[in-house]
C-alpha cells in the first residue's frame, strides 16, 4: 500500500486532478495592469473631443493643430495691424490746413480752442460740430467736451468693420488710411438749417416715427413739407405753415453758361422772317453749347410747318452738345406761349417765343421750364447786350436835374454813368 501511494505516477496523476490555481506569476500580473492602464487612458482621452457640430463635419485630432496655428496667426497678424495704427498719429483736418494730433489725451473740444486764434469761426463752440473719418468709417462726435480723440480712434482701429475695410483695400491709401479729425461749422446766418434741439427732419414716416424728438419735420411726395407732433395722447401730422429754420425760397433762374449771343438771336430772327414772308409759317430752332468747343452753334431740326403749328422730329445730338434752348415764331402774331406749347415744354431747359416778326423790331418773350413748371426770365439775363452804337455817344448825353429825379430815370441815369465809366 505504501508502494502504491509513494509511486511517482500516482503523483502525477494526483497533481492533475486538481483544479487550476488563481495565482500567477508576479511579472504577469504587472504586465496586465500596465495594459488595462494604458487602455484606460486612451478612452479617457477620446471622451474628452467635443462631439461634431450638427451639420458640420467632425474635426479629426490631425486638422485641429493646424486650424488652431492659422487662427493664431491671424490674430497674431491682426494685432500687431493694430499696433501699427495705433502709433499713427490722428490730422486735424479743415480746409487746407492739416496738422498732427500730438497730444493723445486732447478732447475734441480741445482741439477747437487751440485752433479757434487761426480759425475764428471756431470760437462757438455751439456752432461747432465734429467728425472722425478713418478709412471708410465715418462717425459723429455727441459729446466734445468729454469725449477723447485717441480713444474714439481706438475704437475704430479694434472695430470688425475697420478690419475688414483693410482687407478688403485696393490700393496702397486705403490699405494705409490716415485719421482725419474734421469739425463743421453750422453757419445759420448764411442759410444753412440748424434746427433746435427738440426737432428733427426725418425723410420718411418711418424714420419720423423712430425719432425721440417731440416735432419732426417731414417732406411728402406732393412737394409740400409736414409737421408731425408727438406727445402722450399720440402722433399728429398736419401741412408745415410756418419753418423759421429753413431759408426763404422763390422761383427763378440763374445762368451759368456764357450768355448766348447777340448774333445768334439776329441769324434765327433773320431765318424766322423768311419763313414768314416767303411762307407765311412759323419756324422752330435749337439752341445748343458745344461743351468742348466752348461755344454756341444752332441746329433746325426736320419740321412740318403751317401758318400756327410746327411739328419737328427731334433728333440726338452729341454728348458734349448741351440742348440749352428751344426758340420758336408765332409768325406776326404775339409773342406769347400758347397751350400747346404749355404742354410740349417739359424738358428742363430755355423756352422762347418770338412774335410780330413782321415789324422790325420784333417781339420775343423767354421763359425757363423747371421739369414743367415756367420761370419768366428777361430776354436780356439770357442774351448778350446789343451794340448798336458807339460809346462815345454817351459822352453827348445831359439830363435835368428834376428829370434825373424820378425813379425810373434814376435807374436809366445810373446805368449810362456806369457805361461811360467803362
Amino acid at each position: 500500500m505504501s508502494e502504491f501511494q509513494n509511486n511517482p505516477l500516482n503523483d502525477f496523476l494526483a497533481q492533475m486532478e486538481k483544479p487550476e490555481s488563481n495565482s500567477v506569476p508576479l511579472e504577469i500580473k504587472k504586465t496586465e495592469q500596465e495594459l488595462i492602464s494604458v487602455e484606460n487612458d486612451e478612452q479617457s482621452i477620446v471622451s474628452e473631443v467635443p462631439p461634431p457640430i450638427s451639420g458640420q463635419p467632425a474635426i479629426t485630432q490631425e486638422t485641429d493643430p493646424f486650424t488652431a496655428a492659422l487662427q493664431a496667426a491671424q490674430q497674431k497678424s491682426e494685432k500687431r495691424k493694430i499696433e501699427e495704427f495705433a502709433e499713427k498719429e490722428a490730422v486735424f483736418s479743415y480746409g487746407n490746413a492739416n496738422d498732427p494730433i500730438t497730444d493723445r489725451d486732447n478732447t475734441f473740444e480741445d482741439l477747437r480752442l487751440k485752433y479757434q486764434s487761426d480759425f475764428p469761426e471756431l470760437s462757438d463752440a455751439k456752432k461747432v460740430t465734429w467728425t472722425m473719418v478713418y478709412g471708410k468709417i465715418t462717425k459723429s462726435i455727441n459729446n466734445p467736451g468729454s469725449d477723447k480723440v485717441y480713444d474714439l480712434k481706438s475704437e475704430i482701429e479694434n472695430s470688425k468693420s475697420f478690419l475688414e475695410g483693410i482687407k478688403k483695400a485696393k490700393n496702397n491709401s486705403e490699405k494705409n488710411p490716415e485719421c482725419k479729425v474734421k469739425p463743421r461749422v453750422m453757419a445759420q446766418s448764411k442759410g444753412e438749417m440748424q434746427l433746435p434741439q427738440y426737432k428733427d427732419y426725418c425723410a420718411s414716416t418711418e424714420l419720423a416715427h423712430e425719432s425721440d424728438k417731440p416735432i419732426i419735420v417731414i417732406p411728402s411726395r406732393n412737394g409740400k413739407l409736414y409737421e408731425m407732433r408727438k406727445n402722450q395722447i399720440g402722433i399728429f401730422t398736419t401741412p408745415a405753415d410756418n419753418l423759421p429754420e429753413f431759408p426763404e425760397m422763390e422761383t427763378g433762374f440763374e445762368m451759368r453758361l456764357p450768355k448766348i449771343p447777340i448774333s445768334i438771336l439776329n441769324d434765327i430772327l433773320s431765318f424766322f422772317r423768311s419763313l414768314s414772308n416767303d411762307f407765311a409759317s412759323e419756324g422752330l430752332a435749337h439752341i445748343l453749347y458745344d461743351k468742348v468747343e466752348k461755344r454756341y452753334l444752332v441746329k433746325i431740326p426736320k419740321q412740318e410747318v403751317t401758318r400756327v403749328s410746327v411739328n419737328c422730329t427731334l433728333e440726338e445730338y452729341p454728348d458734349n452738345w448741351i440742348h440749352v434752348m428751344d426758340i420758336h415764331s408765332h409768325h406776326t402774331m404775339p409773342a406769347v406761349f400758347s397751350k400747346t406749347d404749355d404742354e410740349d415744354e417739359k424738358a428742363t431747359r430755355l423756352y422762347a417765343v418770338v412774335g410780330r416778326i413782321d415789324l422790325l423790331l420784333p417781339e420775343i418773350t423767354v421763359r425757363a421750364s423747371c421739369g414743367g413748371k415756367f420761370i419768366p426770365v428777361q430776354a436780356t439775363d439770357v442774351f448778350s447786350e446789343m451794340k448798336l452804337y458807339p460809346k462815345d455817344w454817351n459822352s453827348q448825353i445831359t439830363f435835368k436835374e428834376d428829370h434825373v429825379k424820378e425813379p425810373f430815370v434814376q435807374n436809366l441815369y445810373n446805368q449810362l454813368k456806369r457805361r461811360l465809366r467803362k
